[in-house]
This record gives structure tokens, sequence and C-alpha cells, in this order.
């Protein structure tokens, strides 16, 4: 009995280690993707072995748990219970990854329009979906931009006029680039769809892209959003490198999964990234009627009003 309980102990102790290892290599990403369900995991196993008053093992349970909430815990503190000094209105921004074949048209417009906020970002925007958006927002929302793309089209629809609008296409996805002219000021603005990283090669391409977001930003100066479906978790080695390349922060505020939509515990994708000019008051996951991600929220403050880029 004693080896056996030996042997578990060394398990628990040695499957951490893939969780907490960071490797740039596609498998070890994949699956470190999943390091927060496996947090649950061990804790699970942790009472379990509790119970059976397994104390050694149950103590290599609570290590384990212990160092992956502590190797998380920085990638959901992002300003978590911050107050800040609000500057003048606040902007708000809604990102929806609507998902092409989804044809709750109305729903989605309907919903994006009772938020009431200043900037609606669409991902996974084909031919049928420019069209409805057009259509249900345009009143609302006149200004706005959308890129040509048979599933990835990017869509940014803005109560404020827009400035220097340029489409990029890195490692071929569509990127929706300009300036939002928000209350007399400018704010930069970039959004995204990266490829989902379901093999080696597209994982090599996502992590390209996201190289190019970060190198993009490099060359702005004043506020920024980076928006978008990014297909990579906040701990993964891709997303630490931009917020370790730039001056961009994760508006995640907590475990806010956005996919799969029908999940309560789903992987944080879907971001509002944003530099060091603004801070982030409040962050949310929304329904998306049929689309398999949730959209998100971000309401923004400017830190000073001396840090804002002026219009002319």
């Amino acid at each position: 009995m004693r080896f056996i309980k030996f042997t578990i102990a060394f398990l628990i102790l040695a499957s951490s280690l893939i969780f907490l290892v960071p490797f740039d290599v596609y498998y070890v990403d994949l699956i470190q993707s999943f390091t927060f369900h496996a947090l649950l995991i061990y804790l699970v196993v942790t009472l379990f072995f509790t119970l059976l008053r397994w104390k050694y093992v149950a103590f290599c349970g609570v290590g384990v748990s212990l160092m992956l909430a502590v190797h998380l815990l920085p990638h959901f503190s992002n300003g978590i219970n911050n107050e800040y000094e609000v500057h003048g209105k606040t902007i708000k921004v809604a990102h929806f990854n609507v998902l092409g074949s989804n044809r709750h048209f109305e729903e989605i417009i309907s919903n994006a329009i009772n938020l009431d906020v200043d900037v609606l970002s669409f991902q996974e925007v084909e031919k049928a979906w420019a069209y409805q958006l057009m259509d249900g927002l345009e009143d609302k929302y006149p200004y706005f931009a959308i890129t040509d793309h048979k599933v990835h089209g990017v869509a940014i629809f803005s109560k404020h006029p827009l400035k220097d609008l340029q489409t990029y296409h890195w490692t071929g996805e569509p990127t929706l680039t300009g300036d939002i002219m928000y209350e007399g000021k400018t704010v930069h603005f970039v959004a995204t769809h990266t490829l989902s990283p379901r093999n080696a090669e597209r994982f090599e391409n996502r992590n390209k892209h996201l190289d190019m977001i970060a190198n993009y930003v490099n060359q702005l100066d004043g506020p920024v959003l980076a928006i978008g479906d990014f297909n990579a978790v906040p701990w993964s080695k891709s997303i630490v490198n931009i917020k370790e390349n730039t001056d961009l922060i994760d508006s995640r505020k907590g475990v806010i999964g956005t996919y799969p939509a029908n999940y309560s515990i789903g992987l944080p994708i879907d971001y509002i990234f944003h530099s060091n000019e603004l801070n982030c008051l409040n962050f949310e996951a929304l329904d998306a009627k049929g689309s398999d991600h949730k959209g998100v929220l971000g309401e923004y403050s400017f830190t000073t009003p001396e840090l804002l880029v002026d219009i002319n």
C-alpha cells in the first residue's frame, strides 16, 4: 500500500510539470490551455485522498494545487478591486465572434444595440453577416468598416468618427486598424481574428500573427485597444509575450471564459487589451445567440488628461 501511495503522489507531482513549465511547443501549449481545468481536477483529487486519509498523497495534491493557483493568479488579477480616478467620459467597447454560419442575426444585433456602447467589434463576419450588420446598426453606429474575407471577416461599428482605417492580412487573416475620434481625442484600435491552433502549422501562424499585433502596437503613441479572438489563453507563452513586449494589459478581471459558449468554465480566448493610458473599470462576458463564443464588454477611463492624443 505504501508503494501505491508513493506512486500516486509521484504521478500527481510529475503530471503538474506539464502545466507549470513554459514550452512553445504545439502539443504542450494545447495541454496547457486547460491549466485552470487541471487545477479544479487536482483540487477534487486532493479532496478525495483527504477523505481516504492518505495524508502524503493529499499533501502532494495541496502543493500542486497551490503551485497552479500561484501560476495562474497573475493572469486573472488585472486590476481587480482597483479604484481609478475617471477623467472625462468613459468609453465602452463590446466584441462578438458571431460564428459565420450562425443565422441569429436579429438577436445578436438587438443585444448589441441594447448594450449602448461606443464601439462594437464583430468577427467571423462573412457576406450575410456584413449585410445584416450594416442594415441593423448603421442608424445608431454610422461610422463603420468591414474587411472582406470568406470566413474571418472583421467589422467595427462606432458612434464616433473613424479615421486612418487600414486592412492588413497577417498570416492570411484580416486585421482592421484605425483611430476612434472620441470626445475630441484619438484612441487607436486593432481588431483581428487569429487562426485556431488545430495543428502545428496553424499554431505557428497564430503565434506569428500575435507577434505582428505586438509589433504594430509598438509603433503607436497614445491610447490603444486590441480586440479579438486570439485563440490563446492568457497564460500561454504567445499571450505572455504580447504583454511583455508591449504595454498592453488584459482587461480580464477574474476567470471569464468565452469558448465554448455553452460551458460555464470555458477557455478565455476572446480579448480586449488596452494600453496603460487607459484603465479598465469593468469587463464581463456577454451572451451571443447561436455563436460558439461568448462576447465580451469592457469599459475604460483615461489615466490622465495629459496622456491623450489630440486629433489635430
